[in-house]
């Protein structure tokens, strides 16, 4: 995708073309709309026929800056303030419901990213939390944002990369009523070792509580998941939810939930999207934003690809660690 598809993608309605918001939920969801005829590689792009292979053109997001300011005021319009990824704060609430926090409890927030989850949970439930994130630039931005809002005690967001997980809750010494990550565990070679490391610092009764792209049943990787997983840098295979869950099945869990969450995630994709659209039409676009905006757009009409051909999934999981034997 060139960053003129973008800005036709966002720019003011052509002669004869749909309001904007509309065709872009048509492309995303496959459904017919009108064309301009100059639009038709770029409705076809996001729609029925998947998007030319130019990932060439577009280095991986971390790379060279992949928290400039422009794209983090990106995100902040698209997903909310301290959010990189759908849902905001009141999914956020959704999500953990499960969980039934009170403020005695304690809760360690895994890939926190900008740690807008953590906060959101300290808040709302009057709480302390240890929020992890393993990319060091988002972790100190993060840790920004909570000093900012008054949070550096009740949410602080510390880097912790994936591989000294086990070390530094070892070196912690802390178990947790509750962990939880978001759309993180997908980044990690050794789930085997983290799903351990969780288990021996969960208390008894303990929850466990993430989201998480897997594939198919088939664990095969479709063209969509590989051209998305291009646009990032060193992610290892996916598992497939079964995958999951007999890595966990090694521990004394009792399995809560495990559900399948795409059309849910997906909807809240494309109404994001189409309400960032709408707010482009009335505000105006600026052009400082054109690489930030390109690489985001790419970033998730892949994944939406990738959910309609069926190539990926997002799954919840909620387990507790039995009360009867310790690990």
């Amino acid at each position: 995708m060139q960053l003129a598809t973008a800005f036709r993608l966002f720019g003011q309605d052509k002669a004869g073309a749909s309001p904007m918001p509309a065709r872009l939920r048509a492309w995303w969801q496959g459904d017919a709309a009108p064309k301009a005829p100059s639009e038709a590689v770029v409705e076809e792009g996001l729609g029925e026929v998947p998007l030319p292979e130019t990932v060439e053109t577009l280095p991986p997001l971390d790379a060279p800056n992949p928290w400039s300011k422009e794209r983090l005021a990106l995100l902040a319009e698209l997903w909310g303030p301290g959010f990189t990824s759908p849902g905001g704060e009141e999914f956020t609430i959704e999500l953990i419901k499960p969980l039934a926090l009170t403020p005695a409890m304690s809760l360690l927030n895994l890939d926190a990213h900008l740690g807008g989850a953590a906060r959101t949970i300290s808040n709302v439930y009057q709480m302390w939390i240890n929020a992890f994130e393993p990319n060091e630039a988002l972790a100190a931005i993060g840790m920004q944002m909570s000093e900012n809002e008054g949070l550096a005690k009740r949410a602080p967001v510390e880097f912790c990369n994936h591989e000294a997980l086990g070390e530094r809750l070892a070196k912690d010494g802390r178990q947790y009523d509750c962990i939880f990550s978001k759309e993180g565990f997908y980044r990690i070679a050794n789930k085997e070792e983290m799903f351990e490391a969780i288990y021996k610092h969960l208390k008894k009764d303990g929850q466990l509580l993430f989201t998480d792209y897997v594939l198919p049943e088939s664990g095969e990787t479709s063209p969509e998941v590989a051209a998305w997983l291009a646009m990032q840098k060193e992610i290892p295979p996916l598992w497939t939810a079964e995958q999951t869950l007999k890595s966990l099945s090694r521990f004394e869990i009792d399995l809560r939930i495990s559900e399948d969450m795409t059309a849910r995630y997906r909807q809240m994709i494309v109404e994001a999207w189409a309400s960032y659209v709408q707010r482009l039409r009335e505000q105006g676009f600026e052009p400082a934003m054109g690489e930030a905006l390109l690489r985001e757009v790419e970033s998730w009409v892949r994944r939406v690809l990738a959910f309609d051909r069926g190539g990926l999934r997002i799954h919840r999981v909620h387990a507790i660690k039995r009360s009867s034997l310790s690990f």
